[in-house]
């Protein structure tokens, strides 16, 4: 029978208790339950916590107790060190197969990536589900597992997926293909297609694959599923204005059969055309500035999730989206997509078949790396 023992400290000191529990099947081990206790002090932001296992007969009973400010040399697979965004935490965690079990030690907004230290060198990255999470919650999401390496690993320092079909993209350190390569699945992949033809809706489907909303920014869920459609409706709102504008150019640019009145409706004509051709220009510039932008910021996400080195130079960041618009789109959409696996789609979200969507583009916004599942 499980129990759960929680440090005291002097009755002066004002705690607040909260007990979690929560059972879940291992496919391994058969049945396995865990009970976990945190104890937040107010007044020095101290953390007591006492776990008890129950698995197969043998129980397991591990007692920690730390600072929120203090970062812990040795954790275990229960308690972990915890950062997001420079700040560390240590929180009891459970693995539930392709799933983390986490007790939130603070307040997180949908959508926050945190990134847990279990030893050995490893990082487990979880995003925080829909809806957020408050302090004391138990929150369930997919994880991966990532090496705590230098700060500029080679790619051997990182192992390969044991189930790499599973999974779109290994953590490589490098781009999968060329900025020339746009052929490298054949002239008639949406990859060459869409990056030269329609360079907006392939964009759109890239940009959701890294969990960007329309103004290239990391999203929750909720706004970043609806990317390709608000990008559409902006270039369809474009592309309708122009149109409007050509019509009405040709109007003004056409002679009027009148010959008395040409010489009364001539400048009002020239400023006519003056005028349509500044909004034209204005309208063009605006898009063009709005799709740089969109693809400088993609392919800095893609940087980051795929840790490729090389960013924050002007050649790669810059002038390569810039000179080679079509080129370096294309290039992004091969890393982010495994085509060798998955088939490309015109009329999805991500631009990839169902099966890659629910299993990790739209349910995972943290970087593409090998996954390991029997750490438990």
């Amino acid at each position: 029978m499980k129990k759960e023992q929680n440090e005291t400290t002097s009755a002066s000191q004002e705690r607040v208790t909260e007990t979690l529990t929560t059972t879940y099947i291992n496919e391994n081990n058969g049945a396995r339950s865990s009970m976990s206790s945190i104890e937040l002090d107010d007044t020095d932001h101290t953390t007591s916590t006492s776990v008890i296992e129950e698995d197969n007969a043998k129980t397991r009973v591990k007692h920690f107790s730390f600072k929120e400010d203090d970062m812990l040399s040795n954790t275990s697979s229960d308690a972990m060190n915890l950062a997001l965004d420079g700040r560390v935490y240590t929180t009891p965690v459970q693995f539930d197969h392709a799933e983390v079990i986490v007790v939130s030690p603070s307040n997180f907004s949908e959508g926050d990536t945190l990134r847990l230290d279990v030893g050995n060198n490893q990082i487990v990255v979880v995003q925080v589900p829909p809806g957020g999470a408050t302090k004391g919650e138990t929150f369930r999401g997919v994880y991966r597992i990532f090496p705590h390496t230098k700060p500029n690993p080679s790619p051997h320092d990182f192992r390969k997926d044991p189930h790499p079909h599973h999974y779109p993209q290994m953590y490589s350190h490098h781009w999968n293909s060329g900025l020339w390569d746009c052929c490298k699945f054949g002239p008639y992949h949406q990859s060459f297609i869409g990056a030269f033809c329609c360079n907006c809706v392939l964009l759109a489907q890239v940009m959701t694959r890294m969990n960007l909303n329309h103004l290239g920014k990391r999203d929750s869920r909720s706004i970043y599923q609806a990317t390709v459609k608000r990008i559409l409706i902006i270039f369809a709102i474009y592309y309708m204005a122009r149109a409007i504008l050509l019509r009405s150019l040709i109007v003004s640019l056409t002679p009027i059969r009148d010959e008395q009145e040409d010489n009364k409706n001539e400048n009002d004509d020239d400023i006519t055309t003056v005028v349509l051709l500044g909004v034209g220009f204005v309208l063009d510039f605006m898009i063009a500035a709005y799709s740089v932008l969109l693809l400088l910021r993609t392919r800095r996400a893609v940087r980051e999730r795929y840790a490729i080195a090389g960013g924050g130079t002007c050649a790669d960041d810059f002038c390569e989206p810039l000179c080679c618009y079509c080129c370096s789109l294309s290039q992004m959409a091969r890393q982010s997509a495994n085509y060798e696996q998955r088939d490309a789609r015109w009329c999805t979200a991500t631009g990839i078949s169902t099966e890659f969507d629910e299993e990790y583009g739209l349910y995972a916004s943290v970087p593409a790396a090998s996954m390991e599942r029997d750490i438990v």
